[in-house]
């Protein structure tokens, strides 16, 4: 068994600094598959009994001993994978970890895979400008879009939750409100959808959003159109803003706890209650 094993060698997507992010998440599937990245990720550790010196306790029972021979073979299967799929450059930075896998694997995401303030910033600030060119396919739109959700939510801050769909879903339907031309496109799937929008999954959206977009026409611009937003395009654009920061707000209510709401909503009251007072006096 563990000959036929070591035969099958596992092919891990090659190795590019510049899209470790999207490396790990294709290595540790593959290493799952194989169920090795328990090994990997330190998990699961040798079974050898040692002491508190760290020296091996002798004898090995059988039982205890075949299940060691299994682990260092998994550990030699999963590193040597790993190490494999390694540019030249980053195998020469291993010095003093290469035997050990999961000190190969923390060293490449300590370099690489940290979280980056200035990252969920450019990503959030991407994300918020972004918007629909007529001129990209809408698979194309939809791929970058996740790309900038999946960059702000991998480097938010560690006390930040990941967005919610229902907020995902808004701010993707923002993104398709570019002009009136394309308002107007979208307005009618956009209000027949009303609260569904809040509920359903990003990925029913997606799919909603292509077979529409493959439905409808281009609409031709008017030549002022550079000039000044339609009304009602304005006030569309406006309610879906107001939607969005409620959410946000609620959101972070519900972090910083319901305390502080229940306070401020007493003051609020009591400040319309001495108002009509005064307005009644006058």
């Amino acid at each position: 068994m563990a000959e036929e094993s070591t035969a099958r060698k596992i092919t891990l997507r090659e190795f590019k600094p510049e899209s470790y992010k999207v490396w790990e998440m294709s290595t540790k599937a593959t290493l799952k598959f194989h169920k090795l990245f328990d090994i990997v990720d330190g998990s699961k550790l040798d079974p050898t009994p040692r002491d508190d010196d760290g020296s091996v306790l002798l004898p090995i029972p059988a039982a205890v001993r075949e299940q060691v021979e299994k682990w260092k073979h998994d550990h030699e299967h999963a590193r040597e994978a790993i190490i494999r799929c390694l540019p030249d450059s980053e195998m020469l930075k291993l010095d003093g970890v290469q035997d050990d896998v999961t000190a190969i694997w923390k060293q490449l995401h300590d370099e690489y895979g940290r979280p980056s303030n200035l990252e969920y910033v450019r990503a959030s600030n991407d994300l918020a400008n972004l918007k629909k060119d007529e001129k990209i396919a809408i698979n194309d739109h939809i791929n970058k879009f996740e790309q900038l959700v999946y960059e702000v939510n991998y480097n938010k801050p560690s006390d930040t939750n990941n967005m919610e769909e229902s907020v995902v879903n808004l701010k993707f339907l923002n993104t398709l409100m570019v002009d009136k031309a394309s308002s107007e496109k979208w307005e009618t799937f956009i209000n027949a959808k009303g609260p569904q929008l809040e509920t359903m999954s990003t990925q029913q959206l997606y799919a909603e959003v292509r077979v529409n977009a493959g439905r409808m026409k281009p609409v031709e611009s008017a030549p002022n159109e550079t000039k000044a937003f339609h009304s009602e395009l304005q006030k569309s654009m406006n309610a879906l803003a107001t939607r969005l920061d409620n959410f946000q707000r609620n959101n972070d209510g519900r972090n910083n706890g319901n305390s502080k709401g229940r306070s401020n909503n007493g003051n609020s009251h009591n400040n319309r209650r001495k108002g009509g007072k005064n307005k009644n006096r006058r």
